[in-house]
Order: C-alpha cells, then sequence, then structure tokens
C-alpha cells in the first residue's frame, strides 16, 4: 500500500467523534460530523486489527450498542429506529465486544432476513410477467421487506462465517443459510463473470460488472471450488487493472485473496472518497497479508 498503513491508521483514531463513532467524512477539520453505523463498525474493526489505543475501541463498541433495536437488529444512524444490513457487520465481532445477548439478537435478525422474492405473491408475479423467479433463492435485502441485492448478501455472508465460529448452536441454520446466499450470488454472476448490484441485464442487454461488488461477491463465495469461479476470477483481475478508486481496488483484493490470488499494493491513484474507503483499505491490507480473515 502506497500510502502508509500506520498513517492511515493513525488519522482514522483521530478522527473518532467524542460519542466513540465515525462519520463519513474525511477530512481531519471535519471531526465532530454525526456518527454513522457502518464507518464506526469499519473503523472498530481496523483498530481491533491493529495495536489501537483499547479505549477508543470500548468507546467504539459502546456506540455500536446503542445502536441496536428492539427486533435485534441495528439501525444506520441514532436517529433511524429502522434495522438494516449493517446488523451482519456487527457479526464481525465477538460476543464479548458487545455482550453474549446482544450478538444473539443480532445474529437471529440476519438469519431471519431474506428478500421479498421469496414470498409467493412476488413470485406470482415474475411469473406472470414471464420473469424467471430462480425457485425463490433470495439473499438479503438493504432493508426488510424489500429484495435481494448482491452487496448485502455478500456481507451477510461474510458476517454468518464468523458468528459459525462463536456458536455452537444452530450451526446447521447458520450453514444453510450461507448456502442459499451463495446459490443467490452465483445465480446473479453478470455474463462477464462479475457482479454488479443485482441485475444481469440491463434493457434486454447483458449488464456489466462492477469493481467492488466483483470483489465482495468473491469473498463471500470463499471456499467455492475454483473452477466454476475461473471467469469471475479473471473478471476481478481485470477490472482491478483499471479501477480507479479505493473502495473498488479494496474489495478485489479481498475477494481475489479468498481465493488464493494476489494484487500489488493499493495504486496511488485510488481514490479514497471517506473515512470508510481509507478503513477498506487497511482490512484489505490485513486480509491479504493473512492478519485478518473475513
Amino acid at each position: 500500500m502506497n500510502r502508509n498503513t500506520d498513517d492511515l491508521i493513525e488519522s482514522i483514531l483521530k478522527r473518532q467523534n467524542k460519542d466513540g463513532g465515525w462519520a463519513y467524512n474525511r477530512g481531519a477539520s471535519l471531526q465532530g460530523a454525526a456518527s454513522w453505523t457502518e464507518p464506526t463498525l469499519y473503523a472498530a474493526l481496523v483498530l481491533k486489527a491493529s495495536s489501537a489505543d483499547r479505549s477508543a475501541i470500548v468507546r467504539a463498541m459502546q456506540w455500536i450498542g446503542g445502536r441496536q433495536q428492539h427486533d435485534g437488529g441495528f439501525s444506520p444512524y441514532e436517529s433511524v429506529e429502522q434495522s438494516t444490513w449493517v446488523t451482519s457487520l456487527v457479526l464481525l465481532f465477538s460476543p464479548e465486544d458487545f455482550g453474549a445477548q446482544c450478538y444473539q439478537a443480532a445474529l437471529d435478525w440476519v438469519l431471519r432476513q431474506t428478500g421479498q422474492e421469496a414470498s409467493w405473491i412476488y413470485r406470482l408475479r415474475l411469473r406472470m410477467t414471464s420473469q424467471s423467479d430462480r425457485n425463490g433463492i433470495t439473499g438479503w435485502p438493504w432493508f426488510p421487506g424489500t429484495v435481494s441485492w448482491v452487496s448485502p448478501t455478500s456481507t451477510a455472508i461474510v458476517g454468518l462465517r464468523r458468528a459459525q465460529l462463536y456458536t455452537s448452536s444452530r450451526q446447521g441454520e447458520i450453514a444453510n443459510r450461507i448456502e442459499e446466499g451463495k446459490r443467490f450470488l452465483i445465480s446473479h454472476t453478470c455474463q462477464d463473470g462479475g457482479w454488479n448490484h443485482g441485475s444481469e441485464k440491463s434493457l434486454g442487454y447483458a449488464a456489466d460488472s462492477y469493481p467492488e461488488t466483483t470483489g465482495a461477491a468473491l469473498l463471500a463465495l470463499r471456499g467455492v471450488p475454483r473452477e466454476p469461479l475461473s471467469a469471475s476470477i479473471e473478471r476481478a483481475k481485470k477490472l482491478a487493472a483499471t479501477c480507479s478508486f479505493s473502495e473498488g481496488v479494496s474489495w478485489l483484493r479481498m475477494g481475489l485473496a479468498a481465493h488464493g490470488e494476489a494484487l500489488p499494493a493499493q495504486p496511488a491513484s485510488g481514490k479514497a472518497r471517506n473515512l470508510r474507503d481509507e478503513c477498506l483499505e487497511v482490512l484489505s491490507e490485513r486480509v491479504t497479508e493473512g492478519a485478518v480473515q473475513l
């Protein structure tokens, strides 16, 4: 990574808000902007994977814990009361970080979520309009009650895979849900081998894949035999060669690393648009080093 990892970690640490969370904004002068759950979770993962100040991690855990809703899920922002996909990121931590009861409630919430395409009404509507329903294969939505998409499905699979390390019961249920999510991803592969947000076709034509979604899907498909994914791995390499933004390169590095492929260090031209992107840069470095497994 051309940008020094230690400098990035120090920069991330300095931008922690007084409430324990982090904002999306990058600039140090914007410290104090409202904290959001997603960047706070990624920042906390970075700090836990480094020798950062323990007190900063504790304050982050406390802030994140305050976002848990009555249904067990987590909201994306302090004033929002609806649980969303960010709950899957909570599963990347351990029960000790939030407390066993809190962690179990988050796991229950993730396991309950299915895309709207799982409902018989939605499947009937597809059949009436001559669209494929893929036999009810479902992933995860961004928000409850909506259709599944590639990114939240990938995040949920990675989170559940981590949760398997901490859960002695419900192993079969978790494993079955992970496998269904993988089938969803494979069934939504674009013609070029990669993935976009969820549609393989647009206006009747083959849709192009995106760097960040292709990388995330490959990460989620860790453990799938290489042969069925050969076209996807090659597509990821091609995307990495031309990708000009940090988020895309980071996800591609992690996705390829999950299948034994290494990318060069983060290119200097890769632009981090916000703090989340900077956190992903550090995590991708740690993943490719083998220091962190997602």
